[in-house]
Protein backbone atom coordinates (compact mmCIF):
# COMPACT_ATOMS: atom_id res chain seq x y z
CA UNK A 1 0.00 0.00 0.00
CA UNK A 2 2.96 2.33 0.52
CA UNK A 3 3.60 2.26 -3.23
CA UNK A 4 0.05 3.40 -4.02
CA UNK A 5 0.21 6.11 -1.35
CA UNK A 6 3.51 7.46 -2.68
CA UNK A 7 2.18 7.47 -6.26
CA UNK A 8 -0.99 9.31 -5.23
CA UNK A 9 0.99 11.89 -3.25
CA UNK A 10 3.40 12.43 -6.17
CA UNK A 11 0.44 13.05 -8.48
CA UNK A 12 -1.56 15.26 -6.15
CA UNK A 13 1.11 17.19 -4.24
CA UNK A 14 4.52 16.67 -5.83
CA UNK A 15 6.33 19.44 -3.91
CA UNK A 16 5.40 18.07 -0.51
CA UNK A 17 6.13 14.49 -1.55
CA UNK A 18 9.55 15.41 -2.98
CA UNK A 19 10.41 17.12 0.32
CA UNK A 20 9.45 13.90 2.11
CA UNK A 21 11.46 11.79 -0.36
CA UNK A 22 14.53 14.04 -0.02
CA UNK A 23 14.86 13.55 3.75
CA UNK A 24 13.61 9.98 3.98
CA UNK A 25 16.34 7.35 4.12
CA UNK A 26 15.30 4.85 1.49
CA UNK A 27 17.19 1.74 0.46
CA UNK A 28 17.85 0.89 -3.14
CA UNK A 29 15.67 -2.19 -2.66
CA UNK A 30 12.71 -0.05 -1.54
CA UNK A 31 13.13 2.31 -4.47
CA UNK A 32 13.39 -0.56 -6.92
CA UNK A 33 10.31 -2.26 -5.47
CA UNK A 34 8.39 0.88 -6.43
CA UNK A 35 9.91 0.81 -9.92
CA UNK A 36 9.26 -2.91 -10.40
CA UNK A 37 5.57 -2.48 -9.63
CA UNK A 38 4.81 0.72 -11.55
CA UNK A 39 7.09 0.10 -14.53
CA UNK A 40 5.12 -3.08 -15.21
CA UNK A 41 1.93 -1.15 -15.99
CA UNK A 42 2.71 0.15 -19.53
CA UNK A 43 4.18 -3.09 -20.94
CA UNK A 44 1.47 -5.25 -19.37
CA UNK A 45 -1.29 -2.94 -20.59
CA UNK A 46 0.28 -2.81 -24.07
CA UNK A 47 0.49 -6.61 -24.16
CA UNK A 48 -3.20 -6.86 -23.29
CA UNK A 49 -4.10 -4.09 -25.73
CA UNK A 50 -2.12 -5.27 -28.73
CA UNK A 51 -2.24 -9.07 -28.29
CA UNK A 52 -5.64 -9.66 -26.69
CA UNK A 53 -7.90 -6.65 -27.35
CA UNK A 54 -6.35 -5.61 -30.66
CA UNK A 55 -6.21 -2.29 -32.39
CA UNK A 56 -8.53 -1.09 -35.11
CA UNK A 57 -7.75 0.91 -38.19
CA UNK A 58 -11.35 1.96 -38.68
CA UNK A 59 -14.90 1.14 -37.73
CA UNK A 60 -15.47 -1.41 -40.47
CA UNK A 61 -12.21 -3.34 -40.07
CA UNK A 62 -11.99 -6.01 -37.35
CA UNK A 63 -9.33 -5.51 -34.65
CA UNK A 64 -5.77 -6.45 -35.56
CA UNK A 65 -3.89 -8.41 -32.92
CA UNK A 66 -0.19 -8.97 -32.38
CA UNK A 67 0.75 -12.65 -31.96
CA UNK A 68 0.88 -13.59 -28.25
CA UNK A 69 4.54 -14.69 -28.36
CA UNK A 70 5.70 -11.50 -30.02
CA UNK A 71 3.54 -9.38 -27.72
CA UNK A 72 4.93 -11.12 -24.66
CA UNK A 73 8.53 -10.70 -25.80
CA UNK A 74 7.90 -6.99 -26.47
CA UNK A 75 6.32 -6.59 -23.03
CA UNK A 76 9.29 -8.24 -21.32
CA UNK A 77 11.75 -6.14 -23.32
CA UNK A 78 9.78 -2.97 -22.58
CA UNK A 79 9.73 -3.75 -18.88
CA UNK A 80 13.48 -4.39 -18.86
CA UNK A 81 14.05 -1.14 -20.73
CA UNK A 82 12.02 0.84 -18.18
CA UNK A 83 14.01 -0.65 -15.32
CA UNK A 84 17.34 -0.15 -17.06
CA UNK A 85 16.30 3.37 -17.99
CA UNK A 86 15.85 4.24 -14.33
CA UNK A 87 19.45 3.27 -13.59
CA UNK A 88 20.84 5.08 -16.63
CA UNK A 89 18.82 8.20 -15.76
CA UNK A 90 20.11 8.06 -12.18
CA UNK A 91 23.68 7.95 -13.47
CA UNK A 92 22.99 10.91 -15.77
CA UNK A 93 21.47 12.92 -12.90
CA UNK A 94 24.43 12.15 -10.63
CA UNK A 95 26.97 13.18 -13.30
CA UNK A 96 25.09 16.31 -14.42
CA UNK A 97 24.11 17.65 -10.97
CA UNK A 98 27.38 19.54 -10.34
CA UNK A 99 27.21 21.10 -13.81
CA UNK A 100 23.89 22.67 -12.80
CA UNK A 101 25.12 23.76 -9.35
CA UNK A 102 23.36 20.83 -7.67
CA UNK A 103 24.49 17.99 -5.47
CA UNK A 104 23.13 14.51 -5.92
CA UNK A 105 24.49 11.27 -4.57
CA UNK A 106 23.62 8.19 -6.57
CA UNK A 107 20.88 7.43 -4.03
CA UNK A 108 19.34 10.90 -4.51
CA UNK A 109 19.65 10.54 -8.28
CA UNK A 110 17.99 7.12 -8.08
CA UNK A 111 15.09 8.61 -6.13
CA UNK A 112 14.57 11.24 -8.84
CA UNK A 113 14.88 8.71 -11.66
CA UNK A 114 12.53 6.24 -9.97
CA UNK A 115 9.78 8.53 -8.74
CA UNK A 116 9.60 11.14 -11.54
CA UNK A 117 8.11 8.74 -14.16
CA UNK A 118 5.16 7.88 -11.89
CA UNK A 119 2.60 9.72 -14.02
CA UNK A 120 3.86 8.16 -17.26
CA UNK A 121 3.76 4.67 -15.78
CA UNK A 122 0.24 5.15 -14.42
CA UNK A 123 -0.90 6.67 -17.71
CA UNK A 124 0.38 3.51 -19.38
CA UNK A 125 -2.86 1.78 -18.38
CA UNK A 126 -4.50 3.41 -21.43
CA UNK A 127 -2.48 1.04 -23.61
CA UNK A 128 -5.14 -1.59 -22.85
CA UNK A 129 -7.05 0.21 -25.61
CA UNK A 130 -4.36 0.88 -28.24
CA UNK A 131 -6.37 3.68 -29.85
CA UNK A 132 -5.97 5.69 -26.61
CA UNK A 133 -2.19 5.21 -26.47
CA UNK A 134 -1.57 8.84 -27.42
CA UNK A 135 -2.95 9.79 -23.99
CA UNK A 136 0.17 8.29 -22.42
CA UNK A 137 1.93 11.44 -23.62
CA UNK A 138 -0.01 13.40 -21.01
CA UNK A 139 1.53 11.22 -18.32
CA UNK A 140 4.94 11.84 -19.85
CA UNK A 141 4.44 15.60 -19.74
CA UNK A 142 3.34 15.43 -16.11
CA UNK A 143 6.35 13.23 -15.33
CA UNK A 144 8.64 15.91 -16.80
CA UNK A 145 6.91 18.41 -14.52
CA UNK A 146 7.41 16.09 -11.54
CA UNK A 147 11.12 15.87 -12.38
CA UNK A 148 11.37 19.67 -12.58
CA UNK A 149 9.67 19.98 -9.19
CA UNK A 150 11.91 17.34 -7.61
CA UNK A 151 15.30 18.50 -8.92
CA UNK A 152 15.73 21.59 -6.72
CA UNK A 153 14.47 19.67 -3.69
CA UNK A 154 16.36 16.38 -4.02
CA UNK A 155 19.40 17.41 -6.11
CA UNK A 156 19.52 20.86 -4.51
CA UNK A 157 20.04 22.74 -7.76
CA UNK A 158 19.14 26.44 -7.85
CA UNK A 159 15.68 27.22 -9.26
CA UNK A 160 17.16 29.18 -12.19
CA UNK A 161 19.14 26.07 -13.23
CA UNK A 162 16.15 23.70 -12.91
CA UNK A 163 14.69 24.17 -16.43
CA UNK A 164 18.11 23.53 -18.03
CA UNK A 165 18.85 20.57 -15.77
CA UNK A 166 15.41 19.11 -16.51
CA UNK A 167 15.89 19.59 -20.26
CA UNK A 168 19.33 17.96 -20.14
CA UNK A 169 17.98 14.92 -18.29
CA UNK A 170 15.02 14.59 -20.64
CA UNK A 171 17.26 14.88 -23.70
CA UNK A 172 19.61 12.21 -22.35
CA UNK A 173 16.61 10.01 -21.51
CA UNK A 174 15.21 10.34 -25.03
CA UNK A 175 18.58 9.42 -26.53
CA UNK A 176 18.93 6.39 -24.24
CA UNK A 177 15.34 5.32 -24.95
CA UNK A 178 15.86 5.61 -28.71
CA UNK A 179 19.05 3.55 -28.48
CA UNK A 180 17.35 0.94 -26.31
CA UNK A 181 14.40 0.68 -28.70
CA UNK A 182 16.80 0.23 -31.59
CA UNK A 183 18.61 -2.57 -29.79
CA UNK A 184 15.45 -4.27 -28.55
CA UNK A 185 13.15 -3.90 -31.53
CA UNK A 186 15.24 -2.69 -34.45
CA UNK A 187 13.24 0.53 -34.91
Amino acid sequence: MRIANRAIRLLTNPSAEWRSIAVQPTSTAEIMRYVLVLAAIPPLAAFIGYSIVGGTLGLLIPPLRMPIGWGLSRAIAGYALWIGGVYVTAMVIEVLAPRFQGRASFQDALKLAAYAPTAAWLAGIVMVLPELGILMLLGGVYSAYQLAVGLPIVARCPPDETPWFTAAILLCSVIVAAAALEVAFGF
